[in-house]
């Protein structure tokens, strides 16, 4: 399958927060998107019970899931270190741009000025 763009985690938070700008720019989408195993993550670590689990686990099964490799790791370990601790960058938005970077994608994320700090990064904002 041939991805258009990797989605953010941001854009799962507004989803699940029953945001009507994001729900309806992924309805009105023709696109194929991947998600990172790392967004998983992400939005596994801020569930509060089963149910919540299970909620993240169908709003992402739509999606191609994506892992790092190890190419994706080391650059990641890079950046966080040259950005931590002058822009305190998080490890997990590192990680997804290395997968972007490495799949030719866009990264669709309303987190601009994060990813726009890191080079060769292309963020697409959705709404």
């Amino acid at each position: 399958m041939t991805l258009d763009g990797l989605l953010d985690t941001n854009i799962f938070i507004d989803i699940a927060r029953h945001y009507s700008s994001a729900i309806a720019w992924l309805n009105s989408q023709h696109l194929q998107f991947g998600v990172s195993s790392i967004t998983r993550i992400e939005l596994m670590l801020g569930a509060r019970n089963k149910a919540e689990v299970e909620k993240i686990d169908r709003m992402l099964r739509p999606f191609q899931l994506i892992f790092p490799d190890a190419r994706d790791s080391q650059w990641a370990m890079e950046q966080f270190e040259r950005f931590n601790l002058s822009h305190q960058l998080e490890i997990f938005d590192c990680y997804i741009a290395a997968s972007a970077i490495r799949l030719g994608l866009p990264v669709v994320s309303r987190n601009v000025r994060d990813l726009s700090l890191l080079p060769s990064v292309l963020v697409q904002v959705p709404y």
